[in-house]
């Protein structure tokens, strides 16, 4: 009797790790408004919406849905502000065409960005739901979200997840009008792969040879894994004056972030998520320019990025 009670309870234990293990972990996404690029982590059980755009509209930037009910979000600039109205009329203006609640415009707290809500109803596939309208006040771009739910008493736990989505808000990225002495950090991609830029030191290995360490944001928009490092380095190449840098691909330990992100580079990159990497190249000086030239044929629109590397160039 009693083996039978131990047999049983390790059955339940293994059973508990299994469910435990299939629980999948929130996954960061990313999307570009005008010239800033954001990345933010989705709520529990929701995914990115296929064709969103024909969903949601042609301005929609990103879009997702929750897989245990009908609310679904949607992400586009907003409206007004982008046709050059000033923000607070745009934003009291809106308010009047879309009907909205008195008693529901309020600031949202505790949030990265400025971010105002109100309230109102809609119809989303022939079926009366209700909205809620947030305005983010981002440094590049006012972001409108919109989270539609069923009208099913459960509306604040909707609004509490996508609230503690977008409280994970970053923009990675605003574009300054380039002078010509200015460097340029890059950002590449296609319908598959996105690479971004995000910073560059140089380092002296144990011999005293420059090391250009590059990070990159890398998000797969593919259906498949992929290896980031691998792909980067067939799809691009670096130039400092007219010699080619070659990519050092052995594992250095520089500090323990930098030894994480060598790791990033070299495992596989699921769909539809983001990740940050760091790959090494050797140097022929350890300052000047380098040139970094994406492969016209694997990316869409590429304009090489100048980075001015010194001994102590900073992320």
């Amino acid at each position: 009797m009693r083996k039978r009670i131990i047999l049983w309870g390790l059955i339940g234990l293994c059973l508990g790790l299994i469910t435990g293990c299939r629980k999948a972990p929130n996954r960061s996404v990313s999307f570009t408004v005008d010239n800033s690029r954001y990345q933010m982590k989705l709520p529990d059980h929701w995914q990115k919406t296929k064709n969103f755009q024909e969903v949601y509209g042609e301005t929609t930037v990103f879009g997702a849905e929750d897989q245990k009910s009908k609310a679904v979000f949607s992400i586009r600039p907003a409206g007004k502000v982008s046709e050059g109205m000033p923000l607070k009329q745009a934003w009291q203006a809106y308010q009047k065409e879309m009907d909205a609640q008195p008693d529901s415009v309020q600031t949202v707290k505790d949030q990265p960005f400025p971010t105002q809500k109100f309230q109102t109803t809609t119809v989303y596939q022939q079926q009366k739901m209700d909205l809620a309208v947030y305005w983010v006040q981002t440094k590049g771009a006012v972001l409108e979200v919109q989270l539609q739910t069923p009208q099913d008493g459960k509306q604040a736990a909707y609004q509490k997840k996508l609230l503690q989505s977008l409280a994970t808000l970053k923009e990675t990225r605003t574009k300054k009008k380039q002078t010509d002495d200015e460097e340029t950090l890059g950002q590449f991609e296609n319908q598959a792969v996105s690479y971004q830029i995000t910073g560059y030191r140089v380092w002296m290995d144990a011999q005293q040879q420059p090391k250009l360490v590059l990070r990159l944001a890398v998000e797969n928009k593919k259906e498949a894994n992929f290896l980031p490092a691998d792909y980067w380095f067939k799809a691009s190449q670096l130039e400092q004056g007219d010699q080619a840098v070659v990519p050092f691909t052995e594992k250095q330990h520089i500090d323990e972030e930098l030894d994480y992100l060598q790791d990033k580079a070299r495992e596989p990159l699921a769909p539809g998520t983001v990740t940050e990497i760091a790959v090494l190249y050797s140097l022929k000086q350890p300052e000047g320019w380098v040139r970094v030239v994406p492969d016209e044929k694997i990316f869409s629109h590429p304009e090489p990025a100048n980075l001015k590397i010194e001994d102590k160039a900073g992320e």
